[in-house]
């Protein structure tokens, strides 16, 4: 009988986890359509290509949900996919479809805008098809082994402090229909807020998360891993083949050979969204390479004295989509376009043609660097800049070895990529022979050296050089790895030229060429992907084990997704859903570090402690501190009354064992919770509800007035 009940259970899980399984699956087309149609169609209405659309999509999508969503946190009105996603879903297809029937009338003259040569044999749809297909198939395959396959579920979470702050604030946008940026409380009802919440939080990502959630039915995280998953693909290669088919638009092979490039990188988007689970600024990233390919189109249209209202409506749409996805974009994209705009300004002088042209170009550099200069003091003098600017992520290794990393690119926790950091610097001696690539050398570069000074320094010229990035060498590296792309195909291609012309010196008989023409490409991608995403490498009877960048990616993208080794694991999961009936709605006090920070947006328990770092208001500061003197301090009873607590959870016992576990975990130590840590069975005013093992569920007391 027992193993009869045991097989059923197992069953049941089984049965359960295909169903959540298959609702991922199924809203993965569904978010798709979310966060890519309202844009898609409303730029195809202007007349611009699939690929121009599809890939700048996003950045118009983002634009209007957010600001529909503070519009309608002012007027009182509830956010939801119904009320914001359908609503300008719907408007976008009208605003297409009156723009053909217009077009089928005769009313407006058809002028499909082409945006450069396209490797195709004709610059069609399907022809660039082609192009693309290999960026998608490979990003679907490494997407599959990395981001996929480790998930322990579709709910799976990593246990960082940001995905506190992430996962409770996607919850409450959820619950409360107030999808606002500048309404950034983790608290539905913030009298009862253990912190208050920043007047401005950059939660665009939050917005398309909560979207999602609300739509499935399911927990934060679920809406996570849904909204990440379509960020990654497609719209993240979308964005690169767009960054690379503006900038190598002369270079038809090193376009095809860039499909090995979107994720090869370790630092982004692997180490920025597994470990750090920097949800915001990941998502400023994946926006960026179409909004700098948009740019370049813009500012070389401007040379000729051509101006398209609809571009330049579309790059204005996109500047609010990065910063609403995180303030640093801003920065970001001022620093990345510094070497670009230096070189408009020479190009606009010279093309004058005047007699001292150079040294007018020359003097016109110097005063956009001062300009430069003068922004960047400016900004950082501002209250709300300089208290990001101030935040302090310190050095970790000595100068020459920071240098060493970056060259080999090899950021951080990341091993080395030498392929790669070979494919990169080929690619920056060839931008010395072409100088039409340069600038993306100087961007790399500028980005290496900030990575540099990040990683090596402390100390105020730190604070200014990188305070805009938090200091934060990630931050930077991933910025750096956005940039290394196309020079990496063109690394890539130029050796792929090298190895054509040895076997056209060598070869004695080629029919039509097309071993030269297909075949070598296609054996150095193919070699290339081995060497570049290959696994640990395990030398037989050594007992050693070789790291390489995606065996390192791959085996800590399945220790942070691991339940079993998670601060929350699946019978304190299962403890949370019996309290969830029990509580309903009421304030529930609890410990964070335990596991239950993730109570609120995991299983809807309305939590007191929603953050590992805790609270600052001084009812929270009072209860953590004391709250087992509850009975007969009369400052406790206070607290407790005005927050209007009814009940206190408590998943662990050992806190500090717990998280001495493992160092996937934030420090937290128990004298910071002295009142919970004194609580037992026995303490007066508080009755258990629910215990099973180490975890209980106690009833507040109420005290007569």
């Amino acid at each position: 009988m027992t193993t009869f009940v045991a097989i059923l259970s197992s069953l049941y899980l089984q049965t359960k986890e295909f169903v959540m399984w298959l609702h991922f699956f199924l809203a993965l087309p569904i978010c798709l359509v979310f966060v890519c149609l309202p844009g898609y169609f409303l730029i195809r209405a202007c007349d611009y290509d699939r690929f121009f659309s599809l890939a700048l999509a996003p950045l118009v999508t983002i634009t209007l949900y957010t600001v529909v969503g503070i519009v309608f946190e002012k007027l009182g009105i509830f956010a939801s996919w119904v009320s914001v996603a359908l609503p300008l879903c719907l408007l976008a297809t009208v605003v297409l479809a009156f723009r053909r029937l217009q077009r089928r009338r005769g009313e407006l003259q058809f002028s499909s805008q082409h945006l450069g040569t396209i490797c195709t044999s004709q610059n069609s749809f399907k022809g660039e098809l082609k192009v693309f297909l290999p960026y998608l198939l490979i990003a679907l395959l490494v997407f599959g082994l990395y981001y996929l396959r480790p998930l322990d579920g579709p709910s799976s979470l990593t246990w960082k402090t940001d995905n506190t702050e992430h996962l409770n604030l996607v919850w409450r946008y959820v619950k409360s229909g107030q999808w606002s940026i500048f309404s950034s409380s983790l608290f539905e009802d913030i009298s009862h807020a253990s912190i208050m919440g920043k007047p401005y939080y950059p939660a665009a990502w939050h917005v398309l998360a909560a979207m999602i959630t609300g739509f499935t039915n399911q927990n934060a995280a679920f809406g996570a891993n849904v909204i990440n998953a379509v960020l990654l693909v497609p719209c993240f290669p979308a964005g690169i083949y767009l960054f690379l088919r503006t900038t190598l638009k002369e270079k038809p092979l090193a376009l095809r050979l860039g499909a090995l490039f979107p994720f090869a990188f370790g630092v982004f988007p692997w180490h920025i969204l597994i470990p750090q689970a920097k949800n915001s600024f990941f998502l400023g990233v994946v926006l960026l390479p179409a909004f700098l390919a948009l740019f370049v189109m813009v500012s070389e249209d401007a040379l000729k004295k051509k101006y398209e209202l609809g571009k330049i409506a579309i790059l204005f749409a996109g500047l609010l989509a990065l910063v609403f996805a995180h303030p640093s974009m801003a920065f970001t994209l001022g620093v990345a376009l510094i070497p670009y705009l230096m070189g408009i300004i020479w190009r606009a002088n010279i093309n004058r043609s005047r007699h001292n042209s150079r040294l007018s170009a020359v003097v016109a550099i110097a005063t956009f660097l001062l300009f430069v200069v003068a922004a960047w003091r400016i900004c950082y003098e501002i209250p709300l800049v300089n208290s990001v600017a101030l935040y302090v992520h310190y050095a970790y290794a000595p100068l020459r070895a920071t240098v060493i990393e970056a060259l080999f690119l090899g950021f951080k926790d990341v091993p080395m990529q030498p392929l790669l950091a070979l494919f990169v610097w080929l690619g920056i001696l060839y931008s010395l022979y072409r100088r039409n690539y340069l600038w993306i050398s100087g961007s790399f570069l500028l980005y290496c050296i900030l990575f540099v000074i990040s990683a090596s320094l402390d100390g105020s010229f730190k604070q200014y050089m990188t305070g805009f990035w938090y200091t934060d060498y990630n931050r930077l590296a991933s910025i750096a790895c956005i940039l290394a792309m196309p020079l990496a195909a063109l690394g890539m291609e130029s050796l792929v030229r090298v190895a054509q012309h040895l076997f056209e010196e060598l070869a004695v008989q080629d029919g039509q060429g097309r071993f030269k023409r297909m075949l070598i490409p296609c054996i150095f991608l193919a070699t290339s992907f081995v060497m570049i995403f290959y696994p640990n490498i395990k030398v037989p009877y050594e007992g050693v084990t070789i790291s390489t960048a995606f065996g390192y990616t791959g085996s800590r993208a399945h220790r942070y997704n691991d339940i079993s080794r998670s601060i929350l694991d699946q019978d304190e999961r299962d403890f949370l859903t019996r309290v969830k009936k029990i509580t309903k709605d009421d304030l529930v006090l609890n410990v964070p570090g335990d596991g239950s920070a993730f109570a609120y947006p995991l299983s809807d328990i309305n939590t007191y402690y929603r953050r590992f770092d805790g609270s600052n208001t001084p009812e929270s500061e009072v209860i953590s501190d004391k709250i087992n003197e509850y009975m007969y301090n009369s400052e406790v009873q206070k607290a407790v009354k005005k927050t209007g607590a009814q009940y206190l959870l408590l998943l662990d016992k050992d806190f500090d064992a717990k998280h001495g576990k493992s160092s996937l975990f934030d420090k937290f130590h128990s004298r910071d919770w002295k009142g919970f840590v004194s609580l037992t069975d026995e303490t007066p005013g508080f009755e258990v509800i629910l215990a099973k093992d180490d975890m209980r569920l106690y009833k507040i007391d109420a005290l007569a007035d």
